[in-house]
């Protein structure tokens, strides 16, 4: 029972163990996987801050700029226009050069402008484009996030059906061993029982020892192998082979196993059993032929009286 309880905690704490290790690997997991995706949000977020201001900034210095420099041009336009307009008037000639000038600087600043606008569209087509590449990288790490859960739920699952097998081994071993412990008891009480019995019969034995015949000391058993020699020289009649065969083989004391140990005490209780039959044998007797002589003493008494 000790080496079933030692091997039975000895388990038990191999398995406690590689629980506690198994758990212990999970929750390391479990952190460096949400440690990770916190740091990676955050670079994400971070860099999309920045990468916003940045843009956003650009855009309205850039803004100002143009705002500025075209309200600039636009009232040095607008007033060179009106001198122009004076001077037109006063020299047609000069003004025809100049009207030429504008023109092509007119042009230049067109060119500046539809330049700036086509900047301005550019940096709106990379803000879509960070702002999708957000979404779809928010959209992944909500995949990976489930997939992470419905790993996590089934890993808990499967810690649950693990304590379970184990807390049913456990109620198994300790059914085992209430078992063993009962059968034990039953047995040392069995075993108890039957040593007080032998103790008795030795007890019994010492007493009748004492009322033993000289004879009987000697030799206190009969020997089966006269039996079997007197089967062989034909002292005994059996009507069939096989009968007489089967006999000799349980008469005869070769050989000693579980059958043959309470032989001798067998022996010496089918002698005492059969003195104790010829002494009630000898008593009825005597006291048949005690009764025929108190007959016929009554029987003389009467004739003399008469």
């Amino acid at each position: 029972v000790q080496t079933l309880q030692k091997e039975f905690e000895l388990e038990r704490m191999q398995i406690q163990e590689k629980h506690t290790l198994e758990k212990r690997e999970l929750e390391l997991i479990i952190q460096h996987v949400e440690k990770d995706e916190k740091q990676r949000e955050q670079a994400d977020l971070t860099e999309y801050q920045s990468h916003y201001e940045m843009i956003r900034n650009r855009n309205i210095e850039e803004d100002h700029q143009m705002k500025s420099g075209l309200e600039e041009k636009i009232e040095e336009t607008r007033t060179k226009c009106k001198e122009k307009l004076n001077n037109y008037t006063q020299q047609t000639e000069s003004s025809t050069a100049d009207y030429k000038e504008y023109l092509q600087r007119d042009a230049k600043l067109s060119k500046q402008v539809e330049r700036k606008l086509r900047q301005v569209t550019r940096m709106h087509d990379q803000i879509q484009h960070w702002k999708l590449k957000i979404t779809q990288n928010k959209q992944d790490c909500e995949e990976r996030n489930s997939q992470l859960r419905t790993e996590k739920d089934h890993l808990a699952k499967h810690f649950q059906e693990l304590k379970a097998k184990m807390n049913n081994m456990r109620s198994d071993e300790k059914k085992r061993l209430a078992d063993l412990t009962q059968n034990a008891r039953n047995c040392i009480r069995t075993l108890k029982d039957q040593l007080a019995l032998a103790e008795r019969i030795l007890k019994t034995a010492a007493l009748c020892r004492k009322f033993e015949t000289e004879r009987e000391k000697v030799l206190p058993f009969y020997l089966s192998r006269d039996q079997v020699q007197e089967m062989e020289e034909g002292n005994f009649e059996f009507g069939d082979d096989d009968l007489k065969d089967e006999i000799k083989k349980e008469v005869s004391d070769v050989g000693i196993d579980e059958w043959t140990y309470l032989d001798n005490f067998f022996k010496r209780f089918n002698k005492v059993k059969l003195d104790h039959l010829a002494i009630e044998q000898e008593v009825g007797r005597l006291h048949k032929e005690n009764l025929q002589l108190r007959s016929i003493l009554k029987q003389f008494l009467d004739g003399v009286s008469v």
